[in-house]
C-alpha cells in the first residue's frame, strides 16, 4: 500500500484473520512436486507469487469489485425510515446478484476442487467474521441472509464475493478492497513459506515489500483489461496460471501435508 494513502481501513483488514493460515494456495505441492525450490535469493518462492497473483487477480478481482457494488447499485440506503418490507426487497434483490456472483465462480473453479473448497471455507469465516464481529455495520443485514443461504447450500459462499461485500459493509473503498484482496493471498503464501523452511520470517518481510510493487502493478493491468472488456460476454475473469492451477489439484494426493490447500 502506497505509504501516503495508509488509512484505518488498511489496519482493519490487515488484522483480519480468515483461514489464510490453513491455506498455502497450491505452494506445499508445488515444493513436494519440484516445482519451487529454497533459495539463498527467493527467487524460485517470487516466481511461484507472481504467477499466483496475476491469476488470482485476473479470476477472483472481478468478482470482489462486482460484489462490492451489489451492495451500492440496489439503493440500500435509500428511504431507510420507509416500510420494513421494502428493505426486505432490497436485501433480497442484493442477496439474488450476490448468489448470481458466486454462482459464476463456482463453475470458474470447477476444474480445481482443492481452490474450491478453501474458497468456500475463507468465505464461510469472512462472513461469520462479520455477523459477530460487527453486528452494528451498514449491509449487515444482507450478510446474515447470505449466510444463511450458504450455511442451507443454496448458494457456495466463495471468497472473492463475501470479501468484496464485506469490504463494502465495513465502508472499505473499491479501490482499496480490490488492493487489500490480492495484499492478503500474497502475505497467505508468504507466511505458508516461511512454515515450510522455504525462507526464514525476516526474508519473509522483506520480500513482501518487494512483491506490494507487483500488487500495484498487476492490479492496474487488471483494471485496464477490464475497461476494454464487452460486458455482455463475461466479467473479463480468467485463469493465467494453468501450472499453478494444477500444482494445487494435486494437494489432496501428497502424502503428508500441513495446509488444507
Amino acid at each position: 500500500m502506497p505509504e501516503t494513502s495508509l488509512s484505518k481501513e488498511d489496519w482493519l483488514l490487515w488484522m483480519e484473520v480468515i483461514g489464510g493460515f490453513v491455506a498455502s494456495a497450491g505452494l506445499e505441492a508445488a515444493v513436494q512436486a519440484g516445482h519451487v525450490r529454497s533459495t539463498p535469493d527467493g527467487s524460485s518462492l517470487v516466481s511461484f507469487v507472481t504467477a499466483s497473483l496475476h491469476s488470482y487477480a485476473h479470476s477472483a478481482v472481478p468478482y470482489v469489485r462486482a460484489a462490492w457494488q451489489a451492495l451500492d447499485e440496489t439503493g440500500l440506503d435509500a428511504d431507510t425510515d420507509s416500510l420494513p418490507t421494502k428493505r426486505t426487497d432490497r436485501v433480497k434483490n442484493v442477496v439474488q446478484k450476490l448468489q448470481v456472483l458466486d454462482e459464476e465462480y463456482d463453475g470458474l473453479t470447477g476444474s480445481n476442487h482443492v481452490a474450491r473448497r478453501a474458497s468456500r471455507t475463507q468465505g464461510a469465516a469472512f462472513l461469520t467474521l462479520l455477523v459477530r464481529g460487527f453486528p452494528a455495520a451498514h449491509g449487515v443485514d444482507v450478510v446474515s441472509v447470505f449466510k444463511t443461504e450458504v450455511r442451507a447450500s443454496r448458494t457456495a459462499g466463495h471468497l472473492p464475493i463475501c470479501f468484496g461485500v464485506v469490504s463494502n459493509c465495513l465502508g472499505i473503498s473499491l479501490e482499496r478492497t480490490s488492493h487489500l484482496f490480492l495484499f492478503l493471498h500474497v502475505r497467505a503464501i508468504l507466511s505458508a513459506a516461511i512454515r515450510l523452511n522455504l525462507v526464514g520470517p525476516y526474508q519473509g518481510q522483506q520480500l513482501l515489500l518487494t512483491l506490494q510493487k507487483s500488487v500495484e502493478s498487476v492490479l492496474k493491468k487488471q483494471c485496464e483489461i477490464k475497461s476494454g472488456v464487452d460486458e455482455e460476454i463475461g466479467r473479463g475473469a480468467w485463469q493465467t496460471a494453468p501450472v499453478v492451477d494444477i500444482l494445487q489439484g494435486l494437494h489432496d494426493r501428497l502424502y503428508s501435508r500441513m495446509f488444507n490447500s
